[in-house]
């Protein structure tokens, strides 16, 4: 397996380096001759049926280059490649349609927005990483392996877990039965059930598509995304004393949210104070190499990650996993949003 997991990595780091050379190429850094276009562009059709969320990301960037320098080539380069691929009958985007020489929608996205019902989302920009037990693999559950690769496209993440004060501004009442009555607190003895309806229900009243994360998307964020630069064990540092409120520290309640370090994306208690309900039904690692995409769908049991005030420090990793029912309601259960 790690032989086969180190000729993948080489092979999407080839094709990486191949596409950033391509659209240096087309943004006039370079020449290539009309007798090499062919094989040239060749390449590029193989790179986009290799990994097409990374493709579609890397012509986002050109766009946005334009738009922040100026500098028209950026489109050009982006135009020329997304014209080949369409001759090649690839099935591209919407918000690439190339009407009057202009990409459908803003290709500048906000590096945060605040919502008034639901607060603070900051940008998670797409990427590939190794998810599941990939360091300190002596505290690994079986679960957790083994390590894979994931590509995830940009999405946004809450800035912090739903607290009491934002689930009654979107539901128009207080929790039934909370653990711990606190405006800034998290919500907790709410089920995956209940989350859905909080979601349904602020889908109606805001602008913004909100949606729980699938749980690639909140591993990867946890580990600091794309700002990541340590393989930390836990969301934001090595020491879960200041970046987690669990059961060393928390004397036996949540607490309000933001009151922990931040990770490098700026994202509070993605470790510890609750547990945080994801999107997806809870599967085995298969052990390959996937693109995760999302999608809701029936099943017995949900993920949820994070750990929470009353677990110990090792259910507080960045990598630790846990399923339940959907209907299960405790107190050391809540969850955080993602923006489309």
């Amino acid at each position: 397996f790690a032989r086969r997991e180190k000729n993948i990595e080489k092979a999407m780091r080839r094709h990486r380096e191949l596409l950033e050379k391509s659209l240096r190429t087309l943004s006039g850094n370079s020449r290539v001759t009309a007798a090499g276009m062919p094989s040239f562009l060749g390449e590029l059709r193989g790179y986009y049926r290799f990994n097409r969320l990374a493709f579609r990301r890397m012509v986002d960037e050109q766009y946005r280059l334009s738009a922040l320098t100026g500098d028209t080539s950026y489109n050009s380069a982006a135009r020329l490649l997304i014209t080949e691929l369409t001759a090649s009958g690839a099935d591209l985007p919407d918000r690439w349609s190339d009407k009057n020489s202009t990409i459908s929608g803003d290709p500048v996205l906000a590096e945060s927005f605040t919502d008034p019902l639901v607060g603070k989302f900051v940008l998670v920009r797409g990427g590939t990483y190794m998810m599941g037990c990939t360091s300190f693999k002596d505290q690994c559950f079986p679960n957790e392996k083994p390590g894979h690769p994931v590509v995830l496209d940009h999405y946004y993440m809450a800035e912090t877990e739903v607290t009491q004060k934002q689930w009654r501004a979107v539901m128009g009442t207080d929790l039934a039965n909370p653990g711990f009555r606190c405006d800034d607190c998290p919500v907790e003895r709410v089920s995956w059930d209940d989350a859905i309806s909080f979601i349904q229900k602020l889908n109606t009243l805001s602008a913004v598509r909100y949606r729980l994360p699938t749980e690639a998307e909140w591993e990867y964020a946890a580990r600091g995304g794309h700002l990541s630069r340590k393989n930390y064990n836990y969301a934001g540092g090595l020491d879960p004393g200041q970046v987690a409120w669990s059961e060393k520290n928390s004397g036996k309640s949540t607490h309000p949210v933001g009151k922990r370090l931040p990770n490098e994306l700026g994202l509070y208690d993605m470790s510890g104070n609750v547990s945080e309900w994801c999107q997806d039904i809870y599967r085995e690692y298969a052990g390959n190499p996937e693109v995760t995409t999302g999608g809701m769908a029936d099943a017995n049991n949900r993920v949820y990650r994070g750990g929470s005030w009353n677990d110990n420090i090792s259910n507080c990793r960045v990598s630790n996993r846990s399923s339940l029912p959907p209907g299960t309601r405790f107190n050391t259960l809540g969850f955080r949003l993602v923006a489309e």
